[in-house]
């Protein structure tokens, strides 16, 4: 499958010779079975990237699945459920809570009660985000890039300190409600499929890849080729984002 736009070599869109558009044998979640038992929290789970992390965490056998979004989750549960069921899985505890996370009040409190409700949490996919439409900034609404600033960049925390592993995956071109802000000329290459994303975040999550964290790395590129290169990759001090002056 060919994209019908081609990004300058600096957008990382190539930076493996084998690049994926649907997930593959080696991060397919039904094999990652060191999420055995863990306990995850998926943002923006009630539809696209997120409902496929919290199906694809439910196939690696998480035992405490917690999901929250500003829409309904019920149909989210019932995929969980029946997903677990057909892996043979025991059902997981699942949390359902309604989250904005630019609503600082909201967020301490729903976490509160993921810790209570599971006595601790092993991930966090932090899935939910924001992207205004694509017009010159004359043309905008100012509340649609604030809005996109709050959701993006606001509600991540540096938590370096604290021993928290935090890896950037860019989840591909995938057709999701959000990605359609972009410009229509892009619209034809949402080709990648979200379980791409899905099984690639359960894989780097199987286990600690602290040499990973502060990096950015695409869901496309090919994980054994990222892997193989890890050396090059932490002496050059690549994939970071970074600004030059």
């Amino acid at each position: 499958m060919k994209l019908q736009i081609s990004f300058p070599v600096q957008v990382g869109a190539a930076h493996t010779p084998t690049i994926h558009h649907d997930t593959y044998p080696l991060v397919t979640a039904a094999n990652c079975k060191e999420q055995k038992n863990r306990a995850v929290f998926i943002t923006r789970a009630s539809r696209g990237i997120g409902r496929a992390c919290a199906v694809a965490f439910t196939q690696a056998g998480a035992s405490a699945i917690a999901i929250g979004a500003r829409a309904s989750l019920d149909p989210v549960e019932k995929a969980i459920l029946e997903e677990a069921a057909k892996a043979g899985h025991p059902a997981p505890k699942v949390l359902k809570r309604t989250l904005d996370v630019s609503d600082e009040k909201n967020v301490v409190s729903v976490f509160a009660q993921t810790e209570q409700s599971f006595g601790r949490l092993d991930i966090l996919v932090n899935n939910a985000g924001c992207l205004e439409n694509g017009f010159p900034l004359a043309d905008t609404d100012p509340t649609s890039w604030s809005a996109t600033w709050e959701v993006n960049e606001f509600t991540s925390v540096e938590c370096g300190g604290q021993g928290v592993v935090a890896i950037a995956v860019h989840p591909g071109a995938v057709d999701t409600e959000l990605i359609k802000a972009l410009p229509a000329q892009y619209h034809t290459n949402l080709v990648y499929a979200p379980e791409l994303a899905a099984d690639t975040i359960v894989w780097l999550t199987r286990e600690t890849q602290r040499w990973l964290s502060g990096r950015y790395r695409s869901a496309n590129w090919d994980i054994e080729e990222i892997m193989s290169r890890k050396d090059e990759i932490v002496e050059g001090n690549k994939l970071r984002v970074r600004l030059v002056l």
